[in-house]
């Protein structure tokens, strides 16, 4: 899409690590305000019930009186699609082993390199 930022998913998920700070955290004040806010940003009502349940199942990271919501968590739990595993590949021992032609391309002759942000 154009004008898209490239950081745009990186926001995204920030948002997504809020949401689940403040559930853990308990914080229901900021919840309020943070709820409105993921809406206008374009998330939905099954996405915040998918990341309350992602952020209630560590029970290590919860207070140790913490109550979930247990409505939310079996609605989540039914509207949940059943995932197959996929099929076993086996491979054979060439393919494990790795193709000795494997090198890395020759540097680019016009003299650019790509850069780490990092």
């Amino acid at each position: 899409m154009p004008g898209k930022s490239p950081f745009s998913d990186d926001w995204r998920d920030c948002l997504k690590a809020h949401y689940t700070h403040v559930i853990r955290a308990e914080d229901h004040r900021t919840e309020k305000t943070l709820r409105n806010v993921l809406y206008e940003c374009g998330f939905n009502a099954d996405d915040l019930k998918e990341w309350y349940v992602l952020a209630t199942m560590h029970v290590d990271d919860l207070p140790s009186d913490f109550v979930p919501d247990m409505e939310l968590v079996q609605q989540v739990e039914v509207a949940a699609p059943q995932i197959e595993s996929p099929p076993e590949i086996e491979l054979t021992v060439e393919e494990s082993q790795g193709n000795e032609d494997d090198k890395p391309p020759p540097p680019d002759k016009s003299g650019f390199q790509q850069l780490s942000l990092f």
